[in-house]
Order: structure tokens, then sequence, then C-alpha cells
């Protein structure tokens, strides 16, 4: 008897701490299946994201590190570690590293928040 419930503790501990199984697919794919693409919003953990959305099911794409963004005509704007938003001046920017104008294929805000990616500043997709 003794041993019968050592196996069953066992199996049921294995059991609780297996993980959930999650489903991810790329970006790119969910985009040529023909799934929509949110503004920018953020994930159940606070993180900044956007949601794509075909027939009820939702996959969360996290957003990568992107850097600085162009925001406005004299504006840029970053996000923090946390997820929030940072505005800059784009003139002390721009002269801190010595530069006349942002390099060519700097992302515009707007974009992002509007949802108008590609898969460069896109971190994972993962079902909701």
């Amino acid at each position: 008897m003794k041993k019968h419930f050592q196996w069953l503790s066992l199996t049921l501990f294995v059991l609780a701490m297996a993980p959930g199984v999650a489903q991810a697919e790329s970006f790119d794919s969910l985009v040529k299946k023909g799934y929509k693409i949110s503004g920018l919003s953020k994930s159940k953990g606070g993180n900044p994201g956007w949601k794509l959305t075909k027939d009820g099911e939702v996959f969360f794409c996290g957003m990568k590190g992107v850097g600085v963004m162009k925001h406005g005509r004299n504006g840029l704007i970053m996000f923090s570690a946390s997820g929030r938003t940072i505005t800059l001046d784009k003139e002390t920017y721009l002269n801190g590293f010595g530069w006349k104008e942002m390099p060519k294929g700097t992302l515009d805000y707007a974009d992002i928040k509007a949802g108008r990616i590609t898969g460069r500043v896109v971190k994972n997709c993962l079902k909701y």
C-alpha cells in the first residue's frame, strides 16, 4: 500500500508541475494565413505588442526592443523595459551622436501604434 501511495504521489506531482502547452507561430505565417493585426496594445502581463485575430482565434505578438522611433516631425519616442513610452528631444538626441538626421529605416511610432508592422519588430506570437 505504501509503495502504491508513493507512485500515486509522484505521478500527481509530475502532472502538477508540467507546464501547459503553449501554441506559438511566426508573425509572417500568421499574416499569410490572413490574420488581422490590431493596433499596439499590451499583453496580460503588460508587455507591448499586437493581437492577431482570425475566426475567434487570437495570438499575441510581443514587440522587440525596437529602440528609438520617430514621433511626429521633431519628436522621438522609445519604450522602457516595462513597456512605457519615453519622449525624447530630437535635436538633443541627434547632437549626442553627432548626426544631422535620423538614419534611414528609422521606425515611425504612428505606424507601430496603428499596427502597420513587419516581422522585424515582432518578438514571438503566442496563442492568447
